[in-house]
Parts: C-alpha cells; sequence; structure tokens
C-alpha cells in the first residue's frame, strides 16, 4: 500500500486520491482547503482573491457557474503538479508509481472546463411522480422518459434489494413495508439514496423522472420547500405528480403485479385503505393525474401534457 507523502509537515493523499480532489474542484463541489488554496496562489504566483476563492473554503460553488468564471481552474494542473513534485516521501514510502505529469493534469482540467462551458444550462427538469401503491404512478413515470427521454429513477427498482437484506439483516420481514421497524429505519434511508441519485443527475444537467409513494415527503411543506430550493438554485423546473386511482383499480393492479411486497396489503385491504387518506395531495401546485376506470383522458395523453407544461410548449 502506498504512504503518504509530506509537505510543509502536511500529510498529502496519494495521487489517485488527488485525482478525485481536482475534479472535484473543476467541477465546483467543494474548493480547495486553506493548504492546498495556498499551494496553488504560491504555483501561479497570485493571490486567492485574484482567483475567485470564497472568503470561506466550505462555501459551496454554484453548480451552474461557468469554468471560465472561476479563473484558478486552469492553474489547478500545474499547482498540483508542483506540489506532487515537491512533496518528499514519508520513510518506507513506496516510490515505485509514476507520478502523474503536468500535461496528464493539465489536459484533464482544460478538457472538462470546456466540456463544462459547453455543457447545456437550461430546460434541465426535475419530475417526481408520488402516489399510493397501484395508483400507475411507475407507468405514468415510464411514459415520461419514454416521451422525453430524461433519465428514470424508480425507488422500488433502485433500492429494494438493499431494502429486502437490511430487514433481513436486522431480523425483520424482507417484504415489510407497514412496521414501525420499516419506516423508521429503513425507509429514510431508501429515499435518501433516491435523492441523492437524483441530485448528481441534475447537478450534471440531466433530467431526470423520479418515481416513488412520497406518502410523507409530498405533505410536507418544508421537505418540498428543500427540493425546490436545490432545484432554483441551479435554474432547474420543477413538476410535482399526483397520480390517483379508485380503489378496486388499485387493488387489481396490486394483484396483477403480484409483489411480494404487496401481500400484507391485499390480505388485509380494508385495513390498509383505513390506515391511508385517500384525499392526501402534494403540499404545493401539483399535475393530477388520473388513472382511475372511468378516466377522462388517457395515461399516455396526460404524460404529453405534462411534458408540454413542463416545457413550456403552446
Amino acid at each position: 500500500m502506498r504512504a503518504c507523502a509530506r509537505l510543509d509537515g502536511h500529510e498529502l493523499p496519494d495521487p489517485p486520491t488527488l485525482r478525485v480532489m481536482l475534479s472535484r474542484w473543476e467541477n465546483g463541489h467543494h474548493h480547495p482547503a486553506p493548504f492546498y488554496r495556498r499551494l496553488i496562489t504560491e504555483a501561479l504566483d497570485t493571490t486567492e482573491a485574484e482567483l475567485g476563492f470564497p472568503a470561506s473554503s466550505d462555501e459551496r460553488c454554484a453548480a451552474n457557474v461557468a469554468s471560465s468564471d472561476r479563473p484558478y481552474v486552469s492553474g489547478i494542473a500545474p499547482a498540483i503538479h508542483s506540489l506532487l513534485v515537491r512533496a518528499t516521501p514519508a520513510p518506507g514510502a513506496d516510490t515505485s508509481e509514476d507520478r502523474p505529469s503536468l500535461p496528464v493534469f493539465e489536459s484533464r482540467v482544460l478538457d472538462a472546463a470546456a466540456a463544462r462551458r459547453f455543457r447545456p444550462t437550461a430546460d434541465t427538469s426535475l419530475v417526481l411522480v408520488g402516489g399510493f401503491a397501484g395508483s400507475g404512478k411507475t407507468e405514468f413515470g415510464q411514459l415520461l422518459a419514454a416521451i422525453t427521454g430524461w433519465a428514470l429513477l424508480d425507488k422500488d427498482a433502485l433500492t429494494r434489494p438493499l431494502t429486502e437484506n437490511l430487514l433481513q439483516a436486522i431480523g425483520a420481514d424482507p417484504n415489510d413495508r407497514q412496521t414501525d421497524v420499516y419506516k423508521q429505519r429503513v425507509r429514510p434511508l431508501e429515499y435518501r439514496c433516491l435523492l441523492s441519485a437524483a441530485f448528481d443527475n441534475l447537478d450534471n444537467r440531466v433530467s431526470t423522472v423520479l418515481i416513488a409513494p412520497f406518502l410523507q415527503e409530498m405533505p410536507d411543506p418544508a421537505w418540498l420547500r428543500r427540493v425546490a430550493h436545490h432545484c432554483a438554485g441551479q435554474g432547474i423546473d420543477i413538476a410535482i405528480v399526483w397520480v390517483q386511482c379508485d380503489v378496486d383499480s388499485m387493488y387489481d393492479y396490486l394483484q396483477e403485479r403480484g409483489a411480494a411486497r404487496d401481500a400484507w396489503k391485499l390480505t388485509n385491504w380494508d385495513d390498509w385503505l383505513d390506515s391511508i387518506d385517500l384525499a392526501l395531495r402534494p403540499r404545493c401546485p401539483h399535475f393530477e393525474v388520473d388513472n382511475g376506470e372511468n378516466a377522462a383522458i388517457g395515461l399516455a395523453a396526460q404524460a404529453q401534457r405534462l411534458v408540454s407544461l413542463v416545457r413550456h410548449e403552446p
């Protein structure tokens, strides 16, 4: 294992880790810590203010700021190369691995900066599709993704294998979606993973359709504000969709789906209906989709209408 080098009394990460740090600095996810900022300014013979560093190294750089607005980007590569060259290996360090060359670092930074400038910064959208089990939200989300070509993230597809194994690991039923064990210990992790994946897409200007029940989230104004704030900071359009369906159609769909996680609902149908509020709706402006048996407009037509609204088409 490669030992860490030291420079001016500071322990330095190995070259692969420095490459990751470089990428995160260039993409605006983090600013260099004070020690690295000092090395960069020394290497470029300039000041932090002239390079556009914020007053605090913990201040997050807005994801939609162009690389050309951050003068230090083109100087990071030479500075990091200087750091690697100046670093003295710690006693016993393995120095057999070649150090990255200046041209390699420089090429990575400048190529990434150029790609970021030409990356689309408008018309990025997040669509959250919620609703009760069996309402048809997955089908509606898939229609949206098919029409638009946007990325599709379904909570069940994304987290179910982990959820089932986690429930087993803590001695619970892997198909449990009703008890406090699931709701308090597992469910929050599912939604955290789902949103993290969506935000990573959005940070890279990839429009995303997110499918999950959102039974606790969409009625929560504070949760909705946090998501809206994240999107507003990057100029991302957000649309909230609620798919509603009559209970008989929901029952038929769950029976047809035959998923083990629905077994309790189907066996205890009346009890499950008593445990939910069918009048529940998002606590914000939203698009309501009627997927009931007697819906006046088909699901595909409603999906196309939503796409036109999100894209501001006439």
